[in-house]
């Protein structure tokens, strides 16, 4: 994965993620995180969650240019960041950080995957090309 935009000290972790890993260690990984996301737990964060929401809404007319203004990077984005920043617990001022890197490694993650299913791709279509070219015997 690309990780321009990234300091070097949080490579390892972001290149470790669930979103990248397979079998058991995704398994692994899902294990450890889906306590935080019991029925319960969302019920918990649902009053926070929609402080957040209300506080994002109520700045969004000073963000918009000629009447109009970009609900991904103004409410979906700093909106998932800080809830996810409050779940495992990053200081509030350490979450710009955060919002500068959420779209840097999500477009990191999505070229990883393009190139991923690139390869799988090509690697197809060599082998359904070997197998019409290979003569029978």
């Amino acid at each position: 994965m690309s990780m321009r935009g990234f300091p070097e000290e949080v490579h390892r972790y972001l290149l470790g993620t669930m979103l990248n890993a397979d079998g058991e260690d995704h398994l692994r990984l899902r294990r450890l995180v889906s306590r935080a996301f019991t029925a319960r737990r969302i019920s918990e964060l649902r009053p926070r969650v929609e402080q957040i929401t209300d506080e994002l809404l109520s700045e969004l007319p000073g963000r918009a240019e000629d009447g109009v203004v970009d609900l991904i990077e103004h409410l979906a984005s700093p909106l998932s960041i800080t809830v996810i920043c409050e779940l495992v617990g990053i200081p509030e001022a350490d979450r710009g950080k955060w919002l500068e890197w959420g779209p840097t490694w999500c477009r990191a993650n999505h070229e990883h995957l393009l190139r991923e299913q690139l390869t799988l791709t090509q690697r197809l279509r060599r082998d359904a090309l070997q197998g019409f070219l290979t003569p029978e015997t």
